[in-house]
């Protein structure tokens, strides 16, 4: 599997973009435990972040992931996730366990895509500040096709 990009949109920029070149260096911080974060509506739309994922390319497994653009009003804003803030667990499993890929039938993908509204996700970072916030996810914005 040859590394590059792999666009997926949640909250309309959710971008999972898998890397091999020199990852950011070691957040200096303690873990925060986000409390449950709810999906509402689209799975799809409901997330207000883009990831950045780090994988090694000989274990083809989740190095590092890290939170890109925050979008504006979404929960995670609201709450003061920032980009640069690193995700080390989802629903207490070390984020490094994970096999990397974000399409549907990968492990990622059941958690960041294949969620029905009402599910919740526990994300646990290490951010510059300390403390503990709760995320709810957002409905999309209702967009108008282009003609």
């Amino acid at each position: 599997m040859k590394p590059g990009p792999l666009l997926v949109f949640l909250a309309l920029s959710f971008t999972a973009g898998f890397a091999t070149a020199p990852q950011p260096p070691v957040a200096d911080g303690k873990v925060v435990k986000l409390d449950p974060f709810k999906v509402r509506d689209d799975p799809l739309n409901s997330f207000g972040f883009d990831l950045r994922i780090y994988y090694d390319k000989k274990t083809n497994k989740v190095s590092r992931i890290f939170f890109g653009p925050i979008q504006e009003n979404s929960s995670a804003a609201e709450l003061d996730v920032l980009p640069g803030d690193e995700l080390v667990t989802i629903n207490g499993r070390p984020v490094a366990e994970f096999p990397a890929g974000v399409e549907l039938g990968t492990e990622l993908g059941k958690i960041f895509l294949a969620r029905k509204p009402g599910d919740t996700l526990d994300l646990g970072i290490i951010r510059h500040r300390p403390g503990k916030i709760t995320v709810t996810v957002a409905s999309p914005p209702r967009l108008t096709p282009l003609r």
